[in-house]
């Protein structure tokens, strides 16, 4: 039930989208808050009268509004200013607003102080629930420990009686059938006792997990709905603002582009102006150098002897390796 405050009280702190949207999840919070304190259906009802949780505005009018009031932090001359900024309203449209505003602000206060008693409320009761289990638990046990003694006494009694009246041999073998109807009787109460434990433990684990999967599915139930309307209020919300931020992010990316684009070209033109400039100044025109020879090749020229063009007295040959001389 806990959760389920917290789920209403973020549902009230958001923006309503639209009316027909709101409509049926008001319904369904009644509902479920109609055994609540009445400071909660009173705001709720008070929501519902009064057009949502902007008092039947638009997000851009309430807002404007809101700004406007914290910029003066409250005094009343800030409605004049709001006048300006909010076309659409009158100036009586503005004092009725901010007047439906303080309303809505000393109930909501009331509303959460109400929830925070109930809650402390809830704490004690749990407190003295589970105070009063143990309690219970100990006596039970108590008196358990009281029914185990008063037989573990009786057995102890008649085995003192039976020994008394018998002789010798009779009071073995009956010695012998008292202990053994002892075990059967302590084994017959133990198993009763676990069978009646596990009886009451399978009866009250049952009882809770169905209470439990009852609180589960009504919570599930209202935070499903709930979380409807905020997806559908948040679409609406990104919508409108991704419609004015589109438009300006794409102006002022072109104008970046471009400024750039700009930028690299007329570095481009510079560094191309630069080595034009550079070839300039090293390049000496002198068409002769065509005919001229070049370094290498005069370098080749001055290498070659007298006797490079004589006749060849002696050709090398490799040297016969010594297992292949005799060899034909």
């Amino acid at each position: 039930m806990e959760r389920k405050f917290d789920a209403w009280s973020q549902l009230a702190e958001k923006p309503d989208n639209k009316s027909r949207i709101r409509a049926a999840p008001l319904a369904s919070a009644r509902d479920i808050t109609k055994d609540l304190p009445p400071q909660v259906a009173a705001f709720e009802k008070f929501l519902e009268e009064t057009g949502g949780i902007r008092g039947g505005w638009d997000e851009y009018d309430h807002g404007t509004f809101l700004k406007f009031k914290n910029r003066y932090k409250g005094k009343i001359i800030f409605i004049k200013h709001a006048l300006v900024a909010i076309p659409t309203k009158t100036e009586e449209e503005i004092r009725d607003h901010e007047e439906w505003y303080q309303t809505y602000l000393s109930m909501n206060e009331k509303k959460k102080e109400s929830i925070k008693k109930w809650r402390e409320k809830k704490e004690g009761e749990k407190e003295e629930v589970l105070s009063k289990v143990e309690s219970e638990i100990a006596e039970d046990q108590q008196k358990e420990e009281q029914k185990q003694q008063r037989l573990k006494e009786q057995i102890q009694e008649e085995k003192r009686q039976r020994f008394s009246q018998l002789n010798a041999w009779k009071v073995q073998k009956e010695l012998e059938r008292a202990q053994a109807e002892e075990k059967k009787l302590r084994e017959a109460l133990d198993k009763a006792q676990k069978e009646e434990d596990m009886k009451k433990e399978k009866a009250e684990l049952k009882q809770k997990v169905e209470n439990y999967k009852k609180e589960r599915e009504e919570e599930e139930k209202f935070l499903e709905e709930q979380k409807k309307v905020w997806e559908e209020e948040e679409k609406e919300r990104h919508r409108q603002i991704s419609a004015r931020e589109i438009h300006r992010f794409r102006d002022r990316d072109q104008r970046k582009i471009q400024e750039k684009l700009a930028k690299e070209k007329e570095k481009e033109n510079e560094k191309i102006q630069k080595r034009l400039d550079r070839l300039r100044e090293q390049v000496d025109r002198d068409p002769s150098r065509l005919l001229k020879p070049t370094a290498e090749w005069t370098s080749r020229l001055k290498d070659k002897g007298p006797s490079g063009s004589g006749p060849v007295i002696q050709m090398p040959h490799r040297a016969i390796p010594s297992w292949r001389q005799g060899m034909t």
